[in-house]
Parts: structure tokens; sequence; C-alpha cells
């Protein structure tokens, strides 16, 4: 499946889940599923609309929920694993009130590592209710003062999900010794690529299955919860991958209803 991009879009259908996330979409009558980029998505597990509760006190998951977790849950989901940041570690997320940002933020949080993100200062006190600890105020200061105002002795990792390759070099050197520097928007160019200094990747999307069954553990067991910016009927799936939908809130994912 195409990675996720800033305009990712998932949309759902009686009881049915299609995520969606490229430019140029399309539908397939045949298939029920979405064409992205010329290729036809995947169409997720049959979720209940019921609110039930299921064994061991767990919910079924909504199907503007299921929709909403692949790719950028996975994404972030795969991301944190592989930076191996240690529990009470410091993490900063460049970019927490999109996808893959709000996601990144609440795993995290779940493993108890200190989050610093970036956000809006409009934003702030909702990130801050993701499970970030300091919220950098985007525009207030450069980064990277910022980042050793807040953490002088550096911080454990960082995701980049923004893709400034400007911002992501000033603030690499915050990154500790045998640290971590992951950009799931590539903007790591190949200096960075070869520091041997710290661990760093231009993050690509692996091991699919297992990331979206252990998203949906931690989603039915209400450890995280996917951010939903706008529910749009399919009919506005050019206008909201053009960003053309004003959001208020987060951005999180928008979901597409097919009726």
């Amino acid at each position: 499946m195409p990675r996720a991009s800033a305009t990712a879009v998932a949309a759902h259908q009686r009881g049915h889940a299609t995520a969606a996330g490229a430019l140029r979409p399309g539908y397939d009558q045949r298939s029920g599923r979405a064409v992205l980029d010329g290729n036809v998505g995947h169409r997720l597990p049959r979720v209940s609309r019921s609110d039930r509760p299921r064994e061991h006190g767990h919910r079924r998951a909504e199907s503007h929920v299921a929709a909403a977790l692949p790719t950028s849950g996975m994404t972030a989901l795969g991301a944190i694993d592989h930076m191996q940041v240690p529990e009470g570690g410091a993490l900063l997320v460049i970019g927490a009130t999109g996808g893959v940002g709000t996601f990144a933020v609440q795993v995290a949080a779940a493993r108890g590592i200190r989050v610093i993100a970036t956000a809006s200062a409009q934003l702030a006190e909702q990130v801050r209710g993701l499970g970030a600890v300091e919220i950098v105020v985007r525009g207030a200061e450069p980064l990277d003062q910022a980042l050793r105002s807040l953490t002088p002795e550096g911080v454990d990792a960082i995701l980049d999900v923004v893709g400034d390759h400007s911002v992501t070099r000033s603030v690499a050197s915050a990154v500790r010794y045998g640290g971590a520097l992951f950009s799931t928007a590539f903007s790591l160019d190949e200096q960075l690529l070869a520091d041997e200094r710290i661990r760093t990747a231009n993050y690509r999307l692996d091991r699919k299955p297992e990331r979206l069954a252990e998203l949906t553990r931690l989603v039915t067991a209400g450890t995280i919860r996917p951010v939903t910016g706008a529910k749009l009927p399919l009919e506005e799936a050019p206008r909201a991958l053009a960003g053309g939908i004003e959001v208020t809130g987060l951005r999180g994912k928008t979901v597409l209803q097919v009726r």
C-alpha cells in the first residue's frame, strides 16, 4: 500500500473500511476498493458498528475508526519500534498534528517515553492531550534552539513527519550518541544517512500485518485512538486530497464515507 501523505484519506462502506493515502484517487466499482495512483487499495477486515463489549472488556472498532488506522498508525508504530527509545527517554516529534504525528505521540507516551512535540500555539493543548509533555510552538523560535533549552543534554531520538530538510539538519546534533533520527517524510539527505554517531533512516513501512495487528490491539484496548480531522462524503475526495478542506483542530486523518 502506498506510503501515507500529509493529505491521507480513509474511507469506509457498509461495515468495510478502505484506506487511501495518495493523489489521483478513483474508485473501482468491481472490487469496491479505492484506486490510488493506478493501484487498487487494500480491503480491511470487516468491523462491527456495534458498541457492545467484547471479551476481556475490549470494544469493537467502529468502521470509521478502523478506516483511520492505516497507514499512518502503522507507520508511526513501526518508526518508534525501530528507533528503540527506552522508557523514560526523550523523543522529539516534528509535526505532531497530522496523521502519523498524532499516532506517534500516543504510541510513544504509552511506552513511557517523554514526548516533545512541535505544534501551533492553537493546537498545543490538544497535542498535550495525546501525551506530549512539552510543546515547541512553531515559529516562536528556531527549533534547534528551543530543543536545546528544553533538553540541554540532548534527546534519545527525533522523528520527522514533515519533510523540511533544513529543519531536520538543524536538530540532528541534538540527538545523543547512539540515538536515532528517523523521517517518515524522507527528509534525511545522504550526509545525515552517513552519520555514524547516530542511527538514521528514511523509514518506509515494514512488517505490515504485524503492525496492523499491534495497532488494532492498542486501539481496542483504549491505549491510543485515531484522530479524525474531518468526515466527508466520497464526493469530497478530490478537494480533501488537494488540501481544500479546512480543519480547525488536529488534522489527523480525513475519513470519506461511502454511502
